[in-house]
């Protein structure tokens, strides 16, 4: 990595060269993954793919023509992969990133190591910023929530349930199905908790409004998890 120095001062045209990749690996990422209706987990692949990008491109920086550290890089990397079960995939491909941010300061690449974790810090924010920070609807978010719901009569509370989430555009799916007790001499109840995949604009007080009748008497919304 002696190419990044001259003379004891930094050649800034390596390192322009070096983060003109990483920005261009960080931008193909994103668009390998990019679908115009993301929902939480596909924005979560979404910046994995990038980050994943960029921490291909840091590999390829720091390895070189080095076939030492592409043996070690290899070994590492199995080990990251088969020793940590992480359902993340953004929290996974940050693991990676450690890996080589680590193996960058250590062959001694310092700018590219201070590089990389500036611009993964970057694309980060953006990420977080997409897409409401699109214009003209390019983009059209789905949000991820639980929908608990109490009714006297399971069968009638499905059907009246399942035409208004299928007019607003609302995906489910059935977690959980429980009877239970009410006070003595008031009967069953059923719950159910349903797993909802819907639009960002949808408000939730008002569907709430529009789903509750006589047989349904308990609605509350929980995070997805």
């Amino acid at each position: 990595m002696s190419q990044w120095f001259a003379g004891g001062a930094v050649d800034w045209s390596v390192a322009i060269n070096y983060a003109t990749q990483l920005i261009v690996a960080a931008f193909l990422g994103f668009l390998l993954s990019f679908k115009r209706t993301p929902d939480r987990y596909r924005l979560q692949l979404i910046e994995a793919h990038s980050l994943l990008a960029i921490a291909g491109a840091m590999f390829i920086i720091i390895i070189g023509g080095d076939f030492v550290r592409a043996v070690g890089l290899l070994g590492a990397a199995s080990v990251v992969r088969y020793r940590y079960a992480i359902p993340d995939p953004r929290d996974a491909s940050t693991l990676i990133l450690a890996l080589g941010v680590g193996m960058a300061c250590g062959s001694d690449a310092l700018l590219v190591a201070t590089l990389c974790t500036i611009l993964i810090l970057i694309v980060s924010q953006l990420l977080r910023l997409f897409p409401e920070a699109l214009p003209f609807h390019m983009v059209s978010r789905r949000d991820e929530a639980v929908l608990r719901m109490t009714a006297l009569d399971y069968e009638k509370m499905m059907a009246r349930v399942d035409p208004i989430l299928e007019r607003h555009g609302i995906r489910y799916s059935l977690i959980s199905f429980e009877r239970k007790g009410r006070k003595v001499g008031e009967g069953m109840v059923t719950e159910v908790n349903l797993h909802l995949n819907m639009g960002s604009g949808i408000k939730r007080h008002e569907l709430t409004h529009e789903l509750v009748d006589d047989n349904i008497d308990r609605i509350s919304w929980h995070q997805a998890k």
